[in-house]
């Protein structure tokens, strides 16, 4: 059997970046785009390397390069006068887009680095939601060009989930040391106690945690927050309270969706209410557990100014995206 007849293979090659029909890019540098827009600004070889600091013949020779780069003439030259060609004409509108998008980039990555730009992820306990949001109100006033994501996790997955680059900065109870990150003290607050409305202890705003003993008290399981978990264990130890733990997976993180069975009570923070449904009331306990917030930030990245003006308010100081960071500790 006769096969098809071979083509004659007339040889291909591929075309790299920089190659257009057969012109291959040399090394233009942004520089001459600048040198260019000058000149033809001037239209003059003396006037233009004057206000570039440069010779007239250091200037011509850029102008040469770029002539060789695009294999034309970009410029006609006189004894007196200094003229675009047609390939000079087509070439300014680009040049100016080129040098713009590189003036823009700049003053951008300054920003970025300043603290005024780019995207700031943050990682919180719920806990926390309603003084982060303040912060961030005014940090985004100041800062618009900020772009801000968010997400609530339990108090155990903060600072491992910073410390892996997940997250600029979290915000949690107890957090743990990670290598990479940097603990910042924000506040401490003494919890109170949600306390089911059918409780016997008698209808009063305020009790000792030992008047308590043998309630339930719901816990979310320890894996979840196990500093928070020992700080409400030990305040009901340290207190003599000896109350049933009854550990709960809360539903979506959310302490305050959950409606407390008959003798029951749970710990929550300061300033909370519970919705009615829930049949709680609240009980300020003298002797409640002192819960400390802290900031866990990154000690690298380029949001690092923003991360630290975000911490310096929730810590009280004023809000400065610019602030340096040796001010905040």
């Amino acid at each position: 059997m006769i096969g098809a007849p071979e083509r004659e293979n007339r040889g291909t090659r591929t075309l790299h970046p920089g190659e257009v029909r057969g012109v291959q890019s040399r090394s233009m540098e942004l520089r001459q785009l600048r040198y260019f827009l000058v000149l033809a600004e001037k239209l003059h070889f003396a006037r233009a390397a004057e206000s570039l600091h440069l010779s007239p013949a250091a200037l011509s020779e850029q102008i040469a390069k770029l002539e060789t780069e695009f294999n034309t003439r970009l410029l006609v030259r006189t004894n007196r006068t200094v003229g675009l060609t047609p390939a000079g004409t087509a070439l300014l509108g680009y040049a100016q887009r080129v040098v713009g998008l590189a003036d823009m980039t700049v003053q951008h990555m300054h920003r970025v680095v300043a603290g005024e730009a780019g995207e700031l992820r943050i990682a919180y306990c719920r806990e926390e939601l309603r003084g982060l949001n303040a912060a961030l109100d005014e940090l985004q006033a100041l800062a618009p060009d900020i772009h801000v994501t968010t997400r609530e996790l339990w108090d155990a997955d903060v600072a491992p989930a910073v410390a892996a680059g997940e997250y600029d900065v979290g915000l949690c109870r107890f957090p743990d040391p990670q290598t990479g990150t940097e603990i910042v003290d924000i506040k401490a607050d003494r919890y109170v106690v949600w306390l089911s409305r059918d409780h016997d202890l008698p209808p009063d705003d305020e009790a000792s945690l030992a008047e308590l003993s043998g309630t339930s008290l719901l816990l979310f399981p320890r894996e979840y927050a196990p500093g928070l978990h020992d700080a409400f264990v030990g305040a009901c130890a340290a207190a003599g309270c000896r109350p049933q733990l009854t550990e709960v997976p809360f539903p979506d993180m959310r302490y305050d969706q959950l409606a407390l069975p008959r003798n029951a009570m749970l710990f929550a923070p300061p300033r909370s209410w519970p919705a009615p449904h829930l049949n709680a009331r609240v009980v300020h306990v003298t002797d409640g557990p002192i819960v400390p917030v802290s900031a866990v930030r990154a000690l690298s990245g380029g949001a690092r100014s923003a991360a630290d003006a975000l911490i310096a308010r929730m810590t009280g100081a004023p809000l400065d995206v610019g602030a340096p960071v040796a001010a905040l500790g």
